[in-house]
């Protein structure tokens, strides 16, 4: 268990997601059969597809957002690896992953970011789909085939 405080801290997302985020959650109230089980799922789900695709977009007025998750929500489901992973990724930076309260709230800030960006391209990408499941197995079908392209890269000498 991380040495750091993290009572009391959210992971908040913009006020413009909330409803694609219950249509997403059938436990956040979207209803029926639904891609995640929860937000903080959905949201880490966009994180990552967030920091693939596109720089993080910031949280802002973190004071006038729905329904901030609880930090600890992510710690319990075991997405703080992927918290600190992106975290190290845009800085490139290890001293992101200190125990200071400070650098778990740089963290938490680049995670909402990234899922915000994330977000944002889910919603593009899935809002003409009544079927939101259908929607994501077509997008992430999409990236698959992006990640079937050859690399650049040739021979080991290419890393020298």
């Amino acid at each position: 268990m991380p040495e750091y405080p993290s009572e009391g801290r959210r992971v908040s997302i913009e006020k413009n997601f909330a409803d694609f985020v219950q249509s997403m959650t059938p436990l956040e109230g979207g209803g029926g059969i639904a891609p995640f089980a929860t937000a903080a799922d959905l949201v880490a789900f966009a994180a990552a597809y967030g920091a693939s695709e596109s720089e993080p977009i910031p949280v802002m007025d973190k004071d006038n957002k729905p329904n901030p998750i609880r930090y600890e929500v992510f710690v319990t489901r075991n997405y703080e690896s992927l918290i600190d992973l992106l975290a190290a990724f845009k800085q490139n930076d290890v001293r992101v992953l200190t125990s200071s309260e400070e650098s778990l709230n740089e963290r938490v800030e680049i995670f909402e970011g990234y899922a915000n960006a994330g977000l944002q391209l889910m919603k593009k990408k899935l809002d003409p789909f009544a079927d939101k499941l259908e929607g994501l197995e077509l997008l992430l079908a999409s990236n698959r085939d992006k990640s079937d392209e050859p690399d650049e890269l040739q021979d080991l000498s290419d890393l020298v």
